[in-house]
């Protein structure tokens, strides 16, 4: 990839650059790129740069590229592409998905927002599928002491009515996520 040789270069340069233009340019190039077909990860590195303006398309580009990542173990750069794509943001029935992935990466780079991140994808749930993903998600994003129980178990059965009947191993892990959550919590047995 092209940079600059040295960082002191890198740094007169971009001091006589203002914010605006280091913007403009960084959505140039990143036009560019997708019109010449590069690769997603070559356009996204320089989405990160420009605003948020509301473009699906980039929303597409930044959460195809932050899921990448996630997968092929870079959960740092992942959270990165994804905060970005939300901020965009994706289409309403593209943001619960998108939420969780985002969970996941800070989950595993130990950022505790990923249990509020899963709070956040079961409300933009569009469908029952995704309230059911964000409901078994709470599985490994809430640690002892770090939800309540009675909040968990209310999610995990609110998305075991709209899966019930519909989606079979859905419904199964859902019921065995119920099942941890009352053995783990006293209270609840």
């Amino acid at each position: 990839p092209l940079g600059f040789e040295h960082d002191l270069v890198r740094d007169a340069v971009l001091s006589g650059m203002s914010a605006a233009e280091r913007e403009r340019l960084h959505a140039g190039a990143a036009r560019i790129l997708t019109e010449a077909g590069a690769a997603p990860e070559a356009v996204a590195v320089h989405l990160l740069h420009v605003e948020p303006r509301g473009d699906p398309a980039v929303a597409t580009t930044l959460a195809e590229v932050g899921r990448r990542a996630l997968h092929s173990g870079a959960p740092e750069e992942a959270a990165a592409f994804l905060v970005r794509a939300l901020a965009e943001p994706p289409p309403t029935e593209e943001r619960s998905p998108l939420l969780l992935d985002l969970a996941r990466a800070e989950h595993a780079v130990g950022r505790p927002e990923g249990l509020d991140r899963v709070m956040e994808a079961s409300a933009a749930s569009t469908d029952e599928v995704q309230r059911a993903n964000a409901a078994l998600a709470l599985l490994w994003a809430s640690g002892p002491g770090r939800q309540d129980p009675q909040e968990a178990l209310a999610t995990v059965e609110k998305a075991l009515e709209g899966v019930a009947g519909r989606h079979r191993e859905l419904e199964l892990e859902l019921e065995a996520v119920r099942l941890m959550a009352a053995f783990l919590s006293p209270e609840l047995m």
